[in-house]
C-alpha cells in the first residue's frame, strides 16, 4: 500500500498537466496557439502505432484514489508559459516522447525531437495550468 511506504507525517507529492485532468488550457499566442505543430511533425513518419492506455482520472478520481490509500490530500496550481521550446524539452523526456514514437529511443528520440522542432515556426506558446496534490500520512 502507498500510505505504508511514507512515515508518518511524511508526503508524496506529484503534479501533471492541467489538461492530462480533463481540464483544458485557454489559446495562447504565436503562429501556433495550441501548440499542435510538433507533436504533428514528431508523429510523422513513425514506423509503429503507440500504444494506448487507458485514460488518467480527473481531481475528484484521484482524490478519492488518495483518500482511500489512507493519505489526506491538498490541491494546489502553478501557472506558467508553455513555449514551443518547453514543449520540445517535455517530448524530449522518453516517458513523453517514447510513447508518441516507441519506434525511437534515447538519443534517436531527441534528434527527432530537434528535427521536428527545426521545422516550427518559432515564437508559439499557450497558458498552461498544472494541478499538484500533495497526500500527507
Amino acid at each position: 500500500m502507498l500510505a505504508a511506504q511514507l512515515r508518518p507525517g511524511g508526503a508524496l507529492v506529484f503534479a501533471l498537466p492541467a489538461a492530462y485532468l480533463g481540464q483544458p488550457d485557454p489559446l495562447g499566442g504565436g503562429p501556433d496557439p495550441w501548440l499542435t505543430e510538433l507533436p504533428s511533425r514528431l508523429v510523422s513518419g513513425r514506423s509503429q502505432e503507440p500504444d494506448v492506455g487507458p485514460g488518467l482520472p480527473d481531481e475528484e478520481e484521484l482524490l478519492t484514489m488518495l483518500r482511500c490509500a489512507a493519505l489526506r490530500p491538498e490541491v494546489w496550481a502553478v501557472k506558467t508559459r508553455w513555449t514551443l521550446e518547453s514543449q520540445a524539452a517535455w517530448f524530449r523526456l522518453p516517458a513523453v516522447g517514447g510513447a508518441m514514437r516507441p519506434d525511437l529511443d534515447g538519443d534517436a528520440l531527441a534528434v527527432a525531437v530537434d528535427r521536428a522542432l527545426a521545422g516550427c515556426r518559432p515564437g508559439s506558446w499557450r497558458p498552461e495550468r498544472w494541478v499538484g496534490f500533495t497526500a500527507w500520512r
